[in-house]
């Protein structure tokens, strides 16, 4: 975890951000696609479309940023949706290069780290309540 910043090292070459702290960022935006009350429906299809186009569009992170830019010139967006634009704007900008999902999944690659911070919390836990270690380890 680099600041705000969750990434996946594949090798040591590749590092990607954590899909699941992108998709936290999208599911405000959905916000300014369907800013209406009922507009449930709508905001669960349009994130789960965008999560699918990162997955499988080489160029998806580009494509929806430039979908952000023209929803922050909404005019009935709310201050704080506006801002969750803005701030996923940014985000996407700054972080364009570390958002290759396709090319991770085309190549059975992780694009969450989920798995491996299981791991290295499993791997901790073994080691500090292992027989004569005192205190352990409380999960």
């Amino acid at each position: 975890m680099v600041g705000t910043i969750s990434l996946v090292d594949c090798d040591g070459l590749r590092q990607l951000l954590d899909f699941f702290h992108v998709t936290e960022y999208l599911a405000k935006v959905a916000w300014a696609a369907y800013p209406q009350k009922t507009g449930q429906p709508e905001r669960q299809q349009w994130l789960h479309d965008r999560c699918h186009q990162l997955k499988h569009e080489p160029d998806a992170a580009r494509d929806i940023l430039t979908e952000m830019r023209a929803f922050k010139r909404k005019r009935k967006l709310s201050e704080s949706v506006r801002g969750d634009v803005l701030s996923a704007i940014r985000y996407f900008k700054n972080h364009l290069a570390l958002m290759k999902y396709s090319e991770h999944v085309q190549n059975n690659l992780p694009i969450g780290s989920g798995v491996t911070e299981a791991a290295c919390k499993t791997l901790v836990k073994q080691r500090l309540n292992r027989p004569g270690i005192i205190g352990g380890y409380n999960s």
